[in-house]
């Protein structure tokens, strides 16, 4: 398989005061479980956009980065099959809706800002914190009135850690920790079951981690290649569970200026 990527680095701003952007394209590898529509695992590989940036000014660096997807996953066929799942009455329709085919859609988008506190230049390792806006949608075509949605907009702990190898090399390895934040979530037949969840989220009921690991290869001031590799696990515990894992692979361009 065969990824390209045009996107920018957020973290491999290397000089005192400089500004890195960019767009992306890569391949997502996703799972998840949303309980309020069934307790099944399903999968989905596709294409995934990304725009992102950051500045950095000393020992500050501001960031932002936008991430989106959309795929479709195919009907499922559960066993054991029983009489009522086949007959014709309404508790059968609404299991081969929650069976049937569906379209999940991912979007994030982050703002960042860290401060240097450890290290040197070749060395050096940064804190702060970022606001995150999550959005998870699950639609199914046959049935457009039964949509799940689920948003997170949370303040996290944001850390970064790069290593200087030379003149054109570098690795980042950067995570995000969600600490407090606000959730929308759906009840077990989506939007249309009003009311819809809403309250405060943080440990006990929101568990994540966001992560990405980046490789530089410099070639000259302006343009700069890097491979990378992003990560998602979350968990959110309201009103019913929601698991999602996700794994991203990316080539790509760096512009500096």
């Amino acid at each position: 398989m065969i990824i390209i990527t045009l996107n920018v680095s957020t973290v491999f701003a290397q000089d005192e005061r400089s500004s890195v952007i960019g767009l992306g394209i890569g391949y997502s590898f996703n799972g998840y479980r949303e309980e309020t529509v069934l307790d099944i695992n399903r999968y989905i590989n596709t294409v995934s956009f990304f725009i992102d940036g950051a500045n950095q000014h000393n020992r500050f660096t501001h960031s932002y980065n936008i991430g989106f997807f959309r795929g479709r996953n195919e009907a499922l066929i559960a066993y054991p099959v029983y009489d009522f799942e086949l007959e014709p009455d309404n508790y059968g329709r609404y299991f081969e809706y929650y069976m049937a085919e569906d379209i999940f859609t991912r979007l994030n988008l982050e703002y960042g800002l860290s401060y240097r506190l450890w290290g040197n230049k070749v060395f050096p390792g940064s804190i702060g914190g970022a606001l995150r806006v999550d959005a998870y949608l699950v639609e199914a075509p046959i049935n457009p009135i039964y949509i799940n949605f689920t948003g997170i907009f949370s303040f996290n702990f944001h850390a970064i850690q790069k290593w200087i190898i030379n003149e054109k090399n570098s690795l980042a390895l950067s995570a995000s920790f969600p600490m407090v934040g606000f959730g929308i979530r759906p009840h077990y037949i989506g939007l249309a079951g009003w009311p819809i969840e809403t309250g405060i989220t943080s440990f006990h009921n929101y568990l994540a981690v966001f992560g990405n690991l980046k490789y530089l290869l410099k070639i000259n001031s302006l343009l700069s290649f890097y491979s990378g590799v992003d990560f998602e696990i979350s968990r959110i515990y309201f009103p019913k569970s929601r698991k999602d894992a996700g794994l991203e692979l990316r080539l790509g361009i760096a512009f500096t200026f």
